[in-house]
């Protein structure tokens, strides 16, 4: 072999290991930056998956490694704290860019305290306020037709509530729904969080009363409870079950009625990006009073996740949304079909200056 094919050989060979070892190394530094990103509590602001909270989605992020570096630095905002040398070298600052750039970042089970109308064992975070405002067309898709918009031009029937996180534990939320002028107040709690067990199961209890605000109600009060038990089945699906009960639910104040009724909720989520997912709930009456000609209550959505803001837009066949509504079961509203649109809109607000 001559002098000049040896020195070719060798500069192919140096050529090479310099492309090969930055790649090695990021796939060595990128588990410790997933490490770091959870001990520095980024999901805080910028969700565990980083597909963005409060905060801006940083997965996959376009920014170079020297921009990551400089706004870690000196953070422009206002509400990012600053990581100076002695909190993070430089070196893991590359870690966590290594860890962004991967795709390895795990999805959350949920996007929200909400599936669709079903609660999931998920908390907004402690001192975070959600606000939420959900809308269901009175019209169904095929008795508007086109000239009705498929029911866009429609009356509608709202929810607008508020959850907010006073522990990481505890939720208060309250709100009211336009059925039945429904005033609602409440409290979910905490009872097994995955993230803590190191496990794919959460649950939590939802304890709810309700007054409705209508002359013609006999019985206004309303308490029910739900335990929505979740289970993460993979990195992108997550289900849940949410057995509920609820008092005084006919609202026709028929003495020869049972004073609760029992259903349960199954639904389930299927993350197809970091910020999308496919939302679909079944609700379906177990005992006690049950509305006349009830049929069962479905749901299916799609939900995009920007930010602090939650948009769901899908359809369902009810209008129904609070525990005492849907407990009963479904009610046929529509002509030819009952299959509507509705969509729901949650801003998440973090009021503990993180």
């Amino acid at each position: 072999m001559t002098q000049a094919r040896r020195g070719a050989l060798a500069g192919l060979a140096t050529a090479a290991l310099m492309v090969a070892t930055p790649a090695l190394a990021l796939a060595q530094d990128a588990a410790n930056g997933g490490q770091l990103y959870e001990r520095l509590e980024c999901a805080r602001c910028h969700a565990a998956d980083a597909s963005g909270g409060m905060g801006p989605a940083l997965a996959g992020t376009s920014l170079s490694l020297q921009q990551v570096r400089a706004q870690l630095r000196e953070p422009t905002g206002g509400m990012m704290p600053t990581f100076g040398p002695e909190r993070l070298s430089d070196a893991e600052i590359a870690d966590i860019y290594a860890w962004l750039q991967s795709g390895d970042q795990a999805f959350p089970s949920w996007f929200g305290t909400d599936l669709i109308n079903l609660p999931t064992p998920m908390l907004p975070g402690e001192r975070t306020l959600e606000v939420h405002f959900t809308h269901r067309f009175q019209s169904s898709i095929r008795d508007a037709g086109r000239q009705g918009l498929w029911g866009l031009d429609s009356f509608a029937t709202p929810v607008f509530w508020f959850a907010y996180g006073v522990r990481d534990w505890l939720q208060l939320h309250g709100g009211r729904s336009a059925v039945r002028g429904t005033w609602e107040y409440g409290a979910k709690l905490s009872l097994l969080d995955e993230g803590r067990l190191a496990a794919p199961v959460s649950v939590a209890a939802v304890l709810t009363g309700a007054y409705v605000d209508r002359d013609e109600i006999i019985d206004k009060g309303r308490f029910a409870v739900e335990l929505p038990v979740g289970l993460k089945l993979h990195d992108r699906v997550s289900v849940v079950a949410v057995p509920f009960l609820a008092t005084n639910t006919d609202a026709s104040g028929n003495p020869a009625s049972d004073d609760y009724s029992a259903a349960i909720g199954l639904g389930g989520t299927f993350r197809v990006t970091p910020g999308h997912s496919l939302d679909i709930e079944w609700i379906t009456n177990l005992g006690g009073f049950e509305s006349p000609e009830a049929v069962d209550q479905w749901q299916v959505f799609w939900a995009i996740k920007v930010g602090g803001h939650l948009f769901q837009i899908g359809l369902t066949n009810d209008v129904l949304y609070t525990p005492d509504q849907m407990a009963p079961g479904a009610q046929k509203t529509g002509i030819r079909s009952d299959v509507r649109l509705g969509f729901n809109l949650v801003r998440a607000f973090d009021l503990g200056g993180g």
